[in-house]
């Protein structure tokens, strides 16, 4: 019985994909925690400068003034990246997923066929080794259980 045969080399390639497509799932959606975590620090930090803003309104308006308006514009600024950072690799995880699914799913397709093949090459092979048996009990009730 000949085990590796298309169906089964196939098998084992979808399989594998499918495994390396839950992997780039994993590596997107570790990537998608560490942008929300960003985004959330970053969303602390002009809460936190926010607040300080009146604090700031009543000092004069220097140079100092306008590094802190700079500093509250950058922080806006990569807020706003962050957001959209998160919206793409969001975006990349629902691909990711769906490419994961069909991944699987392609590869249980395959192996279910693999699995008929086995079921069928053991049937054939019982039904040979049966035949053979038959054979061989007919040769010896024909020649009288004497061998040739």
């Amino acid at each position: 019985m000949k085990r590796d045969t298309f169906f089964h080399r196939y098998y084992r390639v979808q399989k594998a994909m499918a495994e390396m497509a839950e992997l780039e799932l994993a590596a997107v959606r570790e990537e998608e925690a560490l942008v929300a975590q960003r985004l959330e620090a970053i969303r602390t930090a002009r809460q936190t400068a926010g607040d300080d803003m009146q604090w700031t309104a009543e000092s004069p308006r220097g140079a100092w003034w306008r590094q802190w308006a700079d500093y509250l514009a950058r922080l806006d600024a990569e807020a706003r990246a962050a957001e959209e950072r998160l919206r793409a690799v969001s975006a990349l995880a629902a691909e990711k997923q769906a490419a994961a699914i069909a991944a699987y799913q392609r590869a249980k397709v395959w192996e279910t066929w693999v699995q008929r093949l086995r079921a069928s090459a053991r049937w054939q092979q019982s039904r040979d080794e049966q035949r053979q048996a038959d054979e061989l009990a007919m040769l010896r009730h024909a020649t009288g259980g004497r061998r040739s």
